[in-house]
């Protein structure tokens, strides 16, 4: 594939960004071998959920629409996420991306 030389560096910094966005937070993947060093320590110090998807593959959500959605479905529902709450906008940078998350 021509894009394989940038594989890497597309993740650069990402999971470092990950945690540190001062919110509740959720990682959905096919399986444990798909975390860093970084991801695992930032999971034992809870700074996120970790939900695994074991009969999925590198697409969740396509593969495993319906248990994905059951998941963010028990998140919401435990988070007492209220729909009145005020929009909480958080922005986070790493090497040469910008990200804006807002929570309305």
């Amino acid at each position: 594939m021509k894009t394989k030389e940038y594989w890497e560096e597309w993740y650069k910094g990402l999971s470092k960004a990950f945690l540190e966005v001062p919110v509740m937070k959720q990682l959905v993947l096919a399986g444990s071998d798909k975390t860093d060093k970084e991801l695992k320590l930032g999971h034992v110090e809870g700074k996120f959920k970790l939900h695994l998807v074991l009969n999925a593959g590198h697409t969740v959500q396509e593969d495993e629409p319906k248990q994905l959605a059951e998941l963010l479905k028990r998140s919401v529902e435990l988070a007492h996420i209220d729909e009145k709450a005020d929009a909480t906008e958080v922005s986070v940078s790493c090497p040469g991306k910008e990200m804006t998350f807002v929570h309305n």
